[in-house]
């Protein structure tokens, strides 16, 4: 028996999510290398570069060096930690902000092979820190001393993301694949390219989770795995040029707001609402400065922000998003019902009392957007409702859309282990 989660999400709006093209751009200063992005909770974009770290608070820019206390000039990551902004700069070396006293060097008791900190992950009251050469160490707030987990031998490569599921399963992704750490620490495994697993490359450009849902970021598209049950195997999909209207396999950088992603390729900026519906920003279509998006990051406001890396690295500002928030849409839209029958492997939609059974559909469709099941008016019941049967339904998310012809639209998510 499989069992069947449903959730209604959102109210499937309209295809266009952005009123216009046009985007506010921002000339970066000094830096030929953007490593990471992050928008603080008062709205200032900060950018790790090569040349320090680099704040814009939407009219102007301040650099910070050695000079205010960092320990090296090339910042590789950009963390929220403890209430404080800590970055992480080659050669070992980690900084923080420390309130109404400046920068301050954060020392570490590192060993000879560390290298240097290339991701930090916040995990209650420890920072861990991924380095270039495939290592993890946890770091308390008070401690020197750093505790490295076993994860080295395992053949990881410069750690690009970290995330932890409420499940307990810890996801950490290198350029050499990536490891699925279960609640217990020494069960882990590797799942790369060449081992056959889902994954759609070694080289992992980024990856981080939302909730239950990691994001791993490659240069051959986008491994969406849902580690809401407990242990692994989780659910996984893929998205590829092949299977969305993603622009490009190679996607640099994500963020994501429950339905909708924010993507980072080499082919322009991309808007999607589950993979459904796309909307793509580049040259012939905009007035974004170059087709290869960097990095992409989204503050609280709702703004976006994103870097471009053409003849010259350019940030990005999209304040126009015109979408309804999914808690807004799900507390004013319950039109379609749901019923489970668990035993049976079928779920039941009750359809809206308005339902306008000559011109309605309802569709089945994976996370990447392909459709395996459709219903038509036909399969409607005399009671106004349809069945499911998941029988033949691989584990994995997969998304429900209704529409009818009295102007009721839904998409709901299922999720089949």
């Amino acid at each position: 028996m499989k069992k069947i989660i449903l959730q209604i999400a959102m109210v499937l709006l309209p295809l266009a999510l952005i009123a216009q093209n046009e985007f506010e751009k921002f000339d970066v200063p000094s830096a030929t290398v953007v490593n990471d992005i992050f928008v603080s909770g008062d709205g200032h974009v900060h950018l790790a570069t090569d040349k320090g770290l680099l704040s814009f608070d939407g009219k102007n820019w301040a650099t910070v060096t050695t000079k205010e206390g960092l320990p090296n000039n090339d910042i590789k990551d950009i963390a929220w930690f403890d209430n404080e902004l800590y970055v992480s700069t080659a050669e070992k070396g980690l900084a923080k902000l420390e309130a109404g006293k400046g920068w301050k060097e954060v020392k570490i008791d590192a060993p000879s092979d560390f290298g240097f900190v290339n991701y930090m992950f916040p995990l209650g009251s420890t920072l861990l820190l991924g380095t270039d050469n495939g290592k993890v160490f946890d770091k308390s707030k008070t401690s020197e001393k750093l505790s490295e987990r076993p994860y080295g031998p395992q053949g990881l490569g410069k750690i690009t993301g970290m995330g932890m599921a409420s499940s307990g399963v810890f996801n950490v992704v290198s350029d050499k694949g990536v490891l699925l750490v279960a609640t217990n620490q020494n069960n882990f495994q590797i799942r790369i390219k060449s081992d056959n697993s889902p994954l759609t490359s070694d080289n992992v450009l980024f990856g981080f989770m939302d909730g239950d849902v990691a994001y791993d970021c490659t240069d051959k598209g986008i491994t969406v795995a849902d580690y809401a049950p407990p242990g692994i195997p989780p659910g996984i999909s893929t998205v590829t040029e092949a299977n969305s209207d993603m622009p490009s396999d190679q996607v640099n950088h994500i963020s994501v707001d429950g339905n909708r992603w924010f993507v980072a390729t080499d082919k322009g900026f991309a808007i999607s609402t589950y993979t459904t519906n796309w909307e793509v920003f580049d040259k012939s279509k905009s007035n974004i400065d170059s087709d290869n998006v960097i990095k992409v990051d989204l503050a609280n406001d709702k703004t976006v922000w994103f870097v471009t890396m053409g003849d010259k690295l350019v940030l990005h500002k999209y304040d126009k998003l015109q979408n309804a928030s999914v808690d807004e849409v799900v507390q004013n839209q319950k039109e379609l019902g749901i019923e489970y029958d668990l035993a049976n492997d079928r779920v039941r939609f009750k359809l809206p009392a308005g339902n306008t059974t000559t011109d309605m559909s309802l569709s089945v469709l994976t996370i990447e957007g392909k459709s395996i099941v459709n219903f038509a008016a036909t399969s409607v019941s005399a009671e106004n409702t349809i069945d499911l049967n998941t029988t033949d339904l691989s584990a994995g998310t997969y998304i429900v859309h209704y529409s009818s012809g009295n102007g009721i639209e839904e998409t709901a998510k299922l999720t089949i282990y």
